[in-house]
């Protein structure tokens, strides 16, 4: 048994008595892998990572407008992944484009409805566990400062496919149709809150997908433009549907 063999199988047994002495873990040695290569690892609704795993992406939606509620999307161009996280202001430590390394060595993967979750162990019916503010550390550090700049690809609805799902683009040339001039949010009509929305977006070409609104976002009140325009989206998937949400207002019309 090599060394690098024995240190995988001893590092699920050793691991939960490093957590429960040291505020900072180096998973070491470890192997770079894709997002995608780590996403095609699961095969049932939450999965332990036991292999010294690290992930490397850039930040494509985070909570600084409300988009993302307690999680950020993490995206490599091979895939995104979203990772839950039981704190507020996450912007402020995850910028958008701002590049970082997940060491997944004891956390879970879990399928929500074909969205792909980083996290804790589940406590609940929900795939996976946030990870607690105090464990932020342990698992994400800072990426390469030599990352080249991100900037989000192009896309046409009519393109979107599989391998575009937690990735972040720009599409263009598309409008909001009869949706326009009303809020982002629907309210609820006893409360007067907003309630999360979905609205329509659609191209030229007649191609349409739905935008999920989160109640949470800060334009939640603003009025959906006229026109056509463009917008930072990203791709998502729940229960055999392909939907976008917005990855960053400020970029889009």
């Amino acid at each position: 048994m090599t060394a690098r063999t024995l240190y995988r199988y001893l590092l699920p047994l050793i691991t939960p008595l490093l957590l429960a002495c040291s505020d900072y873990l180096s998973y070491e040695p470890y192997d770079v892998v894709s997002i995608a290569h780590l996403k095609s690892l699961l095969h049932s609704e939450s999965i332990a990572i036991t292999q010294s795993y690290v992930i490397q992406g850039y930040v494509v939606a985070n909570d600084q407008q409300g988009e993302c509620y307690r999680s950020i999307i993490l995206s490599d161009g091979s895939g995104g992944i979203e990772l839950k996280i039981d704190a507020s202001d996450l912007y402020r430590r995850f910028p958008l484009y701002s590049h970082h390394s997940v060491h997944c060595a004891t956390l879970w993967m879990g399928d929500y409805g074909g969205r792909v979750l980083l996290g804790l162990r589940p406590t609940d019916s929900y795939p996976v566990s946030p990870i607690g503010e105090d464990k932020i550390d342990l698992y994400i550090k800072a990426g390469d400062d030599n990352a080249p700049e991100f900037y989000p690809s192009e896309i046409t609805l009519s393109e979107i496919a599989a391998q575009h799902i937690g990735n972040s683009y720009i599409l263009r040339g598309v409008t909001f149709a009869e949706q326009a001039g009303t809020e982002w949010c629907e309210r609820d009509p006893l409360t007067g809150e907003h309630i999360d929305t979905e609205r329509i977006v659609y191209d030229s070409d007649g191609n349409s997908l739905p935008i999920r609104i989160s109640r949470h976002c800060s334009y939640a009140s603003a009025t959906i433009p006229s026109g056509e325009g463009s917008m930072v989206v990203i791709v998502q998937y729940f229960n055999g549907e392909y939907s976008l949400m917005i990855a960053n207002y400020q970029l889009s019309f």
